[in-house]
């Protein structure tokens, strides 16, 4: 899926950025290269589909909107933050369900002084 990103004010929009799969590797897939501008304060969500895809004991999804609720008008300050938070989420929300594909999560926060955390 296209990552996420969660501006410092707390609002979440896709990011697209064109050139295939951002997250996950397949030896056929033809990747191209592609950037964004990021602005102070804003975190870039990577995600594999088995957050969203995640199910719970009644085979309901995590689904996109879950995923964009737990950060809108709540920005992270660090990227080890946005992921906790993502993982506790979907966890929380599967409850004892069996995890049926790979939960892979990745954030970058761009920080006023130009790291990334």
């Amino acid at each position: 899926p296209p990552p996420l990103r969660i501006s410092a004010d707390g609002h979440v929009s896709t990011l697209d950025v064109p050139g295939g799969m951002v997250l996950g590797i397949m030896d056929d897939m033809p990747y191209q290269p592609g950037e964004a501008v990021l602005m102070a304060g804003d975190t870039v969500l990577i995600y594999s589909d088995g957050v969203t895809e995640a199910m719970n004991q009644v085979n309901e999804e995590f689904g996109e909107a879950r995923l964009a609720a737990l950060f809108h008008q709540q920005p992270c300050s660090s990227s080890k933050e946005a992921v906790e938070r993502v993982l506790a989420a979907v966890h929380a929300f599967a409850g004892g369900s069996d995890q049926s594909d790979d939960i892979t999560c990745v954030a970058l926060v761009y920080q006023p002084q130009g790291a990334i955390t």
